[in-house]
């Protein structure tokens, strides 16, 4: 029924007949406090939303990172591959090269070779719009290349002298003269075969190395000293390859201990160093006229000793590890003493001119996987 007025008219069914009701028409009121509450609801119920819409968001834009990252590391590991191609086929040096990712061209990753005292580090980089990678990785020897050329004794017109339970496994470059057993401490030469492997003649020269060390020596002696031996010892030293500036420490004590170092980083001595076991380093190179590692050390390390070089008793030195004498005296010294185990390179070099009184000691049980290359006149292997 339509409402006229307030009043509703009806009619009967009598002819003529017309009936008037008064309606009252009622206002239905809200109880007190219920608007904001209404207000409140609908206002959570609208935050919720968003926040389900913004989680929705991030979550696809964090598929999509992952995403990329997971291609990056596709091409960065492509680029590893095309740079370890570059290096065999000596494509690589110190300026940055750029390397197609793609036949195509669309794509390209800029490579580097860098001298790191007896390493060599390759560097990888690739820019896109706003975003910056960077790779670095030493290279080296691996599986069946690292065993099989175990020692190159330059030909000095005198044989090798071999003693004890002295064991050469892998391929030897001796001199015309050979190698004869020896007695020690009143002992012989013990094993059946004086080298398990082929044996070539050497060359009165040595092969090249592939850097100058004594170059990198004094180079990184005269390094700036821009780490103090606290803040060393107190927070460690992290340092990037990709960084144009080495970190330096030199120490103010030769102690080395409770030290964490790793990367581009030069730990220095004027006189000496002890390396101890509770110091943990990766990748760094320590410098010194005289370098000790205590019997105690388990872990890899570069050190690079202008005299003196001596690994004591029982020390585990972990691939890749190398050790390095220059031999800036004549009377240098390189010593792995017994049951001490090396897993890397041994290098003794002759950069006073004097070999005669030059030593390279291998004591009793001691081990090396790897490669030695030694300059000395002597014989090394005891």
């Amino acid at each position: 029924m339509p409402l006229q007025g307030g009043f509703a008219i009806t009619r009967g069914k009598y002819k003529n007949c017309t009936t008037t009701t008064k309606m009252k028409i009622t206002k239905h009121q809200l109880k007190a406090g219920i608007l904001p509450t209404t207000i409140g609801v609908v206002l959570l119920l609208v935050a919720m939303s968003s926040a389900m819409i913004l989680m929705g968001y991030y979550h696809r834009m964090h598929i999509q990172q992952l995403k990329r990252s997971a291609d990056q590391g596709v091409l960065l590991q492509q680029g590893v591959q095309l740079a370890l191609a570059a290096y065999a086929d000596d494509q690589l040096n110190e300026q940055w090269q750029v390397f197609p990712l793609f036949p195509e061209g669309q794509d390209s990753i800029r490579i580097k070779l860098k001298t790191w005292g007896a390493m060599e580090v390759c560097q990888l980089e690739r820019t896109v719009p706003f975003k910056h990678w960077q790779k670095a990785f030493f290279i080296g020897q691996y599986g069946e290349r690292l065993h099989k050329e175990a020692l190159f004794l330059s030909d000095q017109k005198s044989p090798l002298a071999i003693s004890g339970a002295a064991l050469i496994k892998g391929d030897a470059a001796l001199p015309l003269s050979g190698i004869k057993k020896n007695y020690f401490n009143r002992q012989p030469y013990s094993r059946s075969e004086m080298v398990f492997g082929n044996i070539s003649h050497s060359t009165a020269k040595m092969p090249a190395l592939t850097s100058n060390l004594s170059e990198f020596y004094e180079m990184a002696m005269g390094l700036a000293n821009n780490v103090s031996q606290d803040s060393l010892l107190r927070y460690g030293i992290q340092q990037s390859f990709g960084s144009d500036t080495v970190a330096h420490c030199q120490l103010e004590q030769p102690w080395l201990h409770h030290a964490e170092a790793e990367g581009q980083v030069v730990i220095s001595h004027p006189d000496s160093v002890v390396v101890m076991g509770s110091s943990s380093l990766n990748s760094i190179v320590v410098c010194a006229l005289k370098i000790i590692i205590a019997s105690d050390y388990e872990g890899e390390i570069q050190a690079l000793a202008a005299d003196t070089l001596i690994v004591e008793q029982g020390a585990q030195l972990q691939y890749p590890s190398i050790l390095v004498c220059l031999g800036k005296s004549k009377e240098a010294l390189l010593q792995i003493e017994k049951e001490a185990q090396l897993s890397g390179q041994a290098l003794l070099l002759c950069s006073s001119g004097e070999q005669e009184e030059q030593n390279f000691i291998l004591g009793k049980n001691a081990q090396i996987t790897g490669s030695v290359y030694c300059l000395s006149r002597e014989g090394f292997s005891r």
